[in-house]
């Protein structure tokens, strides 16, 4: 009751999004999202992810290229070394509708992540209210992200879906867990599950992402609720060793 949300004028949204037995529509129309970080915030970059088929982007709150940059480092608590990207995004005057007509013009939906759910205090949610009421009427915003990998953090992803549901009812929230989706299960209308590391050679990869495949099918069993898997790099990261994606056989097994 302490924060004034001005309700939503739908009558302005031109995307409607829904699940109706765990399938995400769109408009009235199935949709399944093909998606991948936004990694750098221009119009080439967005194209030729829609040229290789991607239909959205997730846009972390770090990447919003949004006018209020000193406000995200104090109270969103931007890491040290996103800060750079990101005051290069705001060096070249780019703010957020500027992004959000680059996706509508190339047809890419955005799954939003504000920068202001780490923390509940009351700076975090005054941010995290003025942000989502400002971004709220753009429809290239498919859902909210409200967290990723938070398995532990349960009372925290209860309000942080409440939070978002209460600023935007008419969009659905995301939750990605590594394993943590069934103490979670009500604590978002879609559930990601991105297991790893997959280590190359590693003879537990396939039978790993089996296991969390078979776990978000028998626990998000809600029809108005839905789920995926990510598909993850393959790799562990260290310097010289690098990624490579997933090979066709690993994909289908």
């Amino acid at each position: 009751n302490v924060w004034k949300i001005p309700p939503v004028d739908l009558s302005r949204r031109k995307t409607r999004g829904e699940i109706r037995n765990q399938v995400f529509y769109r408009n009235g129309k199935p949709f399944f999202p093909i998606y991948t970080w936004a990694v750098g915030w221009n119009e080439a970059v967005i194209r030729d992810m829609r040229e290789h088929g991607f239909n959205m982007a997730v846009c972390t709150g770090d990447s919003f290229p949004d006018e209020d940059f000193e406000r995200i480092c104090r109270v969103g608590k931007l890491q040290p070394w996103l800060r750079k990207p990101f005051r290069a995004n705001k060096g070249r005057g780019l703010v957020f509708a500027d992004m959000a007509a680059i996706f509508e013009k190339h047809g890419l939906m955005m799954q939003a992540w504000p920068p202001y759910l780490n923390g509940f205090a009351t700076e975090d949610i005054d941010a995290l209210v003025d942000f989502m009421v400002r971004m709220r009427d753009y429809d290239v915003i498919s859902c909210w992200r409200i967290a990723d990998e938070t398995d532990g953090d349960i009372r925290g992803n209860a309000l942080r879906n409440r939070l978002c549901h209460e600023i935007d009812p008419s969009r659905k929230t995301v939750l990605c867990t590594i394993n943590g989706v069934v103490a979670n299960c009500d604590n978002a209308d879609i559930h990601i599950s991105d297991p790893y590391p997959f280590r190359y050679g590693h003879p537990a990869n396939i039978s790993m992402i089996s296991a969390n495949a078979d776990r978000l099918a028998r626990t998000v069993t809600n029809p108005d609720q839905s789920y995926m898997l990510i598909v993850q790099l393959f790799g562990d990261g260290k310097p010289g060793k690098g990624y490579r994606p997933a090979k066709p056989h690993e994909v289908r097994a």
